[in-house]
């Protein structure tokens, strides 16, 4: 990391009250000293870079979870059998093999890289041909569609009944009894060109429907989904927009043409607006040109993706950009065979190095096969991740039994990192709630990696439950919450604190016959309120997922209680009611700044209807800044939401039915991956 002095960053403060500035500068002076070795890091919080107090002290509380890790003493790390001497023999060839791989590397790489800018640079300058190409049609017809309207708006038969109608608005009952309101109609509705083909409005400048092809619309105001349109051509512009969304009464979007109707004096007596489909010549404008794909949008264009090269024109009049964009893959396919001469050159040596290597035993692969016996188990197929193995499904060769089994992915971890992954089959197996996982088995494999088995659950887990149906039916939150109350009112009662409880780590799915059965995973950092030589996680290590994270857990991470499980409970289910997380931010540190100082939203306002009061002031209760206010144990969770009511029910009957249903678009969506515990 490139280390930046104060002079740098540019950041000297005497004291910034609390707000945007002081939530840029914390980041910006986290930014600028966390890579720093501890005495730098001193001297730059005690420098003249930060002058306020409260800031500084802020800066030290987020910066002390940010060490550089630590190497562990070379007595800690399992001490490995001397190599024969035969594998000693092979440092020539493998630093030979080495070099020449690294010699093709660098000649791969300067030569694509100068052949890659030639062909993006050619790329570039034919997209914005055909984009400027397709910006003057598109243009073009955006003239056409705006003659055509002024051709009827400002037709002098109309204008008379125009005036006539517009007077009728003040008793807006007696405006389809006008006379003039079949005239005005019958104008309108013979627009040429197919211009009012999806309808048509004329409106006065109060908003009140004048005429329209919706009888029921007249003598009204505007529909919300017609706001839009009243606010764009409010300053009397004769204007064709871009293709927009109007409401649910529209069978997808529509464009639409629009001005004034002028009395005497140039006086702007109603607007008429024609409404249109673009799935006609508009979209041909937008036809792919080839592998060439165009555009519309309605925000400013730029391409973010490293897999895309395109161009964007923006269209002020109509706020919509245009773009045209082509894969890069498909640009630079005729680099193709050089990238593969340039593979062959690399595998040569990497062949030959990697034969005489796995000859000689120097390496191993410590990824289990398919179908490869551990202990009373036979893998099938690879399943999940977790922090410290990896997650297999397998089968015990004499009960038949699913299992999920979990193997410590390191080949020769040390001591400390046995002692935790032992730890955390010990600690999960002391549960015995049906809402944690069940722990059957443990043991070492033929090469010496530690593994445990424990129960299979066919399902997915919150975060992918989340992503598949977004926010959930509040009945069937609660039939979650409950379960998941339960499973971790268990494990405080038995002294037990899980620090990163979080919808990944909470699996749902079918078992025993019975549907939307939870299971909570991953004990791995789970620590005793009591500590002792069994709690070898409790440090000043910041361990869990800041989104999740007690504000305490940052502030006193010595000073933990099951309180800090209370405010991540409360975090799954404010992202169970919500669809997203309780904070979101570019980073670590902009997260751990929101923990700490910020307001908690109403679950409520970002869903969008109201939730029952006692689950809404539950949920801000666990999320409370300060421990003190939160609920102060999870039985007193359980209790509260047993006392929740939902007009919709959720029960067994419910659940069976939904994993019926969707049994192939979990297995699709999950890619049948199982748990990662």
């Amino acid at each position: 990391m490139v280390e930046r002095s104060p002079e740098q960053v540019g950041l000297t403060v005497a004291e910034v009250p609390p707000g945007p500035v002081r939530y840029r500068l914390l980041s910006e002076h986290f930014q600028a000293c966390a890579d720093l070795p501890e005495r730098e890091r001193e001297e730059y919080l005690s420098g003249p870079s930060v002058t306020d107090l409260a800031l500084r002290e802020e800066l030290r509380s987020l910066l002390q979870y940010h060490d550089h890790p630590q190497v562990p003493p070379p007595s800690t790390v399992r001490a490995v059998p001397g190599a024969p001497r035969r594998q000693q023999g092979l440092v020539p060839f493998l630093i030979l093999g080495g070099s020449m791989i690294l010699l093709v590397i660098v000649v791969r790489a300067w030569t694509l890289s100068q052949l890659e800018a030639s062909a993006r640079a050619e790329g570039m300058r034919q997209l914005q041909q055909i984009l400027d190409h397709r910006v003057s049609s598109v243009r073009a017809f955006l003239e056409r569609r705006k003659e055509l309207t002024r051709s009827v708006l400002e037709d002098g038969a109309l204008i008379p009944h125009v005036a006539a109608l517009a007077e009728a608005a003040r008793k807006p009952e007696a405006l389809r009894s006008s006379p003039s309101y079949e005239a005005v109609s019958t104008l309108l509705s013979k627009a040429p060109g197919r211009l009012g083909e999806c309808g048509f409005l004329l409106f006065d400048p109060a908003g009140v429907v004048l005429c329209s092809d919706s009888a029921a619309a007249v003598g009204r105001p505007l529909s919300p989904g017609n706001v839009a349109v009243a606010r764009a051509l409010a300053i009397g512009q004769w204007i064709v927009s871009r293709p927009v969304e109007l409401g649910p009464e529209t069978a997808g979007p529509v464009m639409f043409a629009g001005g004034p109707v002028r009395g005497d004096g140039g006086r702007i007596l109603a607007t008429g607006v024609f409404f249109f489909s673009p799935r006609s010549e508009f979209d041909g404008l937008l036809a792919a040109a080839g592998p060439v794909r165009l555009l519309i949008s309605a925000t400013p264009g730029r391409n973010d993706r490293e897999t895309v090269l395109g161009t964007w024109t923006w269209l002020p009049e109509q706020d919509m950009g245009l773009g045209a964009e082509q894969e890069v893959d498909a640009l630079l396919s005729s680099l193709q065979p050089l990238r593969s001469a340039f593979l062959f050159l690399m595998s040569v040596p990497a062949v030959l190095t990697g034969v005489l290597c796995f000859s000689t035993g120097a390496l191993r692969l410590p990824r289990p096969r398919d179908g490869e016996s551990i202990g009373f188990y036979v893998v099938e197929r690879p399943i999940g991740q977790g922090g410290m193995g990896d997650v297999f499904l397998a089968t015990h060769t004499v009960l038949r039994r699913p299992a999920a089994l979990k193997i410590l992915r390191d080949p020769r971890p040390n001591g400390t990192t046995v002692a935790r992954f032992k730890r955390e089959a010990r600690m999960a197996g002391r549960l015995g709630h049906p809402n944690a996982l069940q722990i059957f088995d443990y043991g070492e494999t033929s090469d010496g990696r530690l593994y445990y088995a424990m129960e299979y659950v066919e399902g997915m887990n919150l975060a992918q439950l989340l992503t598949l149906e977004g926010p959930l039916p509040l009945a069937r939150t609660l039939y979650l919450l409950r379960q998941i109350s339960g499973a971790m009112e268990e494990a405080h009662a038995l002294g037990m604190l899980h620090r990163d409880l979080k919808p990944s780590n909470i699996m749902v799915g079918r078992k025993g016959g019975l549907g939307d059965v939870v299971k909570i995973l991953d004990f791995g950092i789970a620590s005793s309120v009591s500590g002792g030589a069994e709690d070898i996680t409790r440090s000043t290590n910041l361990v869990g997922t800041p989104a999740y994270m007690a504000p305490e857990r940052i502030r006193r991470p010595h000073q933990l209680d099951f309180r800090s499980d209370v405010y991540s409970f409360g975090g799954v289910a404010f992202h169970l009611l919500t669809g997203r997380s309780l904070f979101e931010g570019p980073g670590p540190a902009e997260l751990l700044y929101q923990v700490l100082t910020s307001k908690r939203p109403s679950p409520s306002t970002l869903r969008g209807d109201p939730l029952p009061e006692a689950l809404e002031a539950l949920i801000l209760d666990c999320l409370a800044i300060e421990p003190e206010l939160r609920p102060s144990s999870m039985s007193e969770i359980s209790a509260t939401l047993k006392t929740i009511e939902t007009p919709e029910p959720w029960s067994q009957d419910e659940a069976r039915a939904w994993w019926a249903e969707n049994r192939e678009n979990v297995a699709r969506f999950t890619g049948a991956s199982g748990p990662a515990a």
